[in-house]
């Protein structure tokens, strides 16, 4: 499987690698966020499963990653905490490397399920596109004019997608 190749020059060249070098370094943590991204990353673009089906086929890859499923999910959080900073880094690499042009912004809503009927303050029911009744989160994207994501932004199942569009958009005008 050398398709991961091409994925992993893009890799090096966002210097995703530096990023976490940079904003991990104060953490104190037993894995290497930097090779469950990259994993995660290569899987979810070549091919597309769970983190767990991901991590299993991991052996795939010419490279070993090495890794185990709690130092994936461990990583979870600390990925949460640094999503935006990753964001504004790959946005400023993405514009100084290639250019972007974000005149035009488009903006799409999707939802993730979970197998669980317990309810926080993202988990909360609403209309799934799967027509599930357990609990969804909302997720809004907005990619460039080339297809490049530019950021998202996650709300409550129970939001309406009409009400992310300017929340969204301002959150992201004022990060860039």
């Amino acid at each position: 499987n050398y398709g991961y190749f091409f994925l992993e020059r893009l890799y090096k060249e966002l210097e995703i690698s530096n990023f976490f070098k940079k904003n991990i370094k104060k953490r104190k943590q037993s894995f290497d966020i930097d090779k469950i991204f990259q994993l995660l990353l290569y899987g979810r673009i070549l091919n597309p499963a769970s983190k767990k089906a991901t991590l299993e086929a991991q052996n795939r890859y010419f490279e070993p990653f090495n890794l185990t499923l709690d130092s994936v999910y461990e990583s979870l959080s600390l990925m949460k905490d640094i999503k935006e900073d990753l964001q504004l880094h790959l946005h400023s690499k993405i514009s100084e490397r290639y250019g972007r042009d974000t005149s035009l912004i488009f903006f799409d809503v999707t939802n993730y399920y979970f197998e669980t009927e317990i309810e926080n303050d993202l988990l909360k029911k609403g209309l799934s596109k799967e027509k599930k009744t357990t609990p969804i989160v909302q997720m809004s994207l907005a990619i460039d004019r080339e297809g490049l994501p530019v950021g998202y932004e996650l709300f409550p199942g129970n939001a309406h997608d009409s009400t992310m569009l300017i929340p969204s958009l301002l959150k992201m005008k004022e990060r860039y």
